[in-house]
């Protein structure tokens, strides 16, 4: 199953996946085409590494944030110019151009170029105790991504990006493993489509029933799909299985969950 701003998609089966960081950094996820990032972490020492793997030989960025717009990210951004990198750490201020951090907390492992592509690795504590810096921990963070074919004439003033996104992410339980799929599965999408109201949280309850596949099947993987609209505004979903005695009387549309009669 997968979640679109209320979406998911349930693979199923009939029966009983880059990159020079790949050993260090194990994480990966590929943000859009053009644009890859990889991470490792320590939990003894607290410590975690990015690198960013972006088709251009303008600056590359990447950031946390937990509303998934500039406003209080936690950015680092580098660029490569006549031979010499720069590197510094940023925080959002807005949809405008981002400050430069008077406390630089972030370390600078490699920043390279070649004829295509610039690649990131920098590492950061879990913690730094700088207020314009986000904390690592378990809880969904929002990565944000951008880059610029355009080099920037002084750190504080960026050019504007022409790559830029944002995608949510569990950092520190991020265990995503390509493996091969099973001959026979299927998969289906359950999609949860409704106006969210202009009100600070809202939580929306949708009852749906599986097909009928003709027999026993395992759901054996489930993944979330969140629109590109919805991307700023999910902060989390919940799947659950319904009790037997639920029968087709008890479905119904996205609503408000607290509006709810089956709650």
């Amino acid at each position: 199953m997968k979640a679109a701003g209320g979406a998911w998609r349930l693979w199923l089966w009939a029966g009983a996946w880059l990159g020079v960081w790949a050993i260090e950094l194990p994480h990966h996820i590929v943000m859009e085409t053009g644009f890859d990032v990889f991470w490792g972490f320590d939990t003894g020492d607290r410590l975690i590494t990015f690198a960013v793997e972006a088709e251009t030989r303008g600056w590359v960025g990447l950031g946390l944030t937990h509303s998934g717009d500039m406003t209080g990210a936690d950015m680092a951004v580098g660029w490569v110019k006549d031979g010499q990198p720069y590197f510094h750490d940023y925080y959002g201020v807005g949809n405008q151009q981002p400050l430069i951090d008077k406390s630089q907390d972030f370390t600078l492992v490699s920043l390279t170029q070649n004829g295509t592509h610039t690649r990131l690795e920098y590492r950061r504590p879990f913690r730094t105790c700088d207020p314009n810096d986000l904390d690592i921990t378990e809880d969904t963070l929002k990565l944000i991504y951008a880059c610029s074919s355009s080099l920037p004439s002084t750190p504080d003033d960026l050019p504007e990006h022409g790559v830029a996104g944002v995608k949510s992410v569990q950092i520190l339980n991020y265990a995503r493993k390509e493996v091969p799929e099973p001959t026979n599965s299927r998969a289906f999408d359950i999609l949860t489509n409704i106006t969210i109201p202009n009100i600070h949280t809202f939580y929306a309850c949708h009852l749906a029933k599986f097909p009928d596949f003709g027999g026993k099947v395992h759901v054996y993987k489930v993944e979330p799909i969140i629109s590109a609209q919805a991307a700023n505004f999910v902060h989390h979903t919940l799947l659950y299985l319904c009790p037997a005695s639920y029968d087709d009387s008890h479905l119904m549309a996205p609503t408000d969950c607290y509006g709810s009669y089956y709650l």
